[in-house]
């Protein structure tokens, strides 16, 4: 029987799950193209990386980049 007690304090960091409507964020670029404003999109399966940028193919993209632009949230780099 062990005595060892664990206080969590070495918890690993949080993990990010993308989509999710807390997190992303995006603006239209040409018609239904939407650049995804997140920092380090890569794990999105929804996001492409085209010419240095990341394009958002979810379904509520729209949705998303009026949201962001409602919130006038910029891309952090």
């Amino acid at each position: 029987m062990s005595h060892h007690t664990s206080n969590n304090s070495h918890k690993p960091p949080a993990v990010r799950h993308l989509p999710d409507p807390a997190i992303c964020r995006g603006r239209i670029v040409i018609h239904d193209s939407v650049e995804c404003l997140v920092p380090s999109p890569a794990d999105c399966h929804y996001a492409l990386e085209y010419g240095g940028a990341y394009l958002c193919h979810h379904p509520d993209r729209a949705d998303i980049a009026k949201r962001t632009k409602a919130k006038k949230i910029t891309k952090k780099k």
